[in-house]
């Protein structure tokens, strides 16, 4: 599908009220670029809180520059519904590694299960002191969903969190309501 400078190639994840797509980006004399392009379903019975929350977290990524978080480029009208245009991250996150190892003999190494939760780390302490680029002040991002399908490792050994969708920040006024994120890895 075909929506713009952006072809839908194909779902690459779902969520609570939202859907992901590889594609396409094109552009001028052949340019073309792979994208992320998360959805939020066009759905008259959502609270108007779920789009309040969508564009927060697509205002986020937009600021946010570090390497282990995903970036977004812009926000965008598609016949599916308002659209983040991000930063596509090729890898397995680390449900696909926990299942991929659970059939293999033998451990995850230590040390890289050390790498890999400190970069995670990194990535929530740079979301948290990261300076607004209005007043100067940082962000205090606070993730609220860290769990292992918002880890992606890439090829080359990279790690990225994903997934600021129910984030609070400084700059968030819809932090207030019902809990939200997946109760299973939710702080006590």
């Amino acid at each position: 599908m075909q929506d713009g400078s952006l072809e839908l190639v194909r779902q690459i994840g779902e969520g609570g009220h939202s859907v992901v797509f590889l594609a396409r980006r094109h552009g001028g004399h052949g340019f073309q670029r792979l994208v992320a392009v998360k959805v939020v379903r066009r759905d008259p019975d959502l609270p108007s809180v779920v789009n309040e929350r969508f564009l927060h977290e697509a205002r986020l990524l937009g600021m946010l520059r570090h390497r282990g978080i995903v970036t977004a480029d812009n926000v965008v009208e598609l016949s599916l519904g308002t659209a983040i245009v991000m930063e596509y991250v090729p890898g397995l996150d680390l449900s696909d590694v926990a299942r991929l190892q659970s059939q293999r003999p033998g451990r995850v190494p230590l040390g890289w299960l050390a790498h890999v939760g400190l970069e995670v780390t990194n990535a929530l302490q740079a979301a948290w002191s990261w300076p607004s680029p209005v007043t100067g002040a940082p962000l205090r991002v606070l993730h609220c969903d860290v769990k292992p399908s918002n880890v992606r490792i890439t090829a080359d050994g990279a790690v990225k969190l994903l997934d600021f969708g129910v984030s609070t920040s400084s700059i968030d006024d819809t932090a207030s309501g019902p809990l939200m994120g997946t109760i299973a890895y939710a702080a006590p």
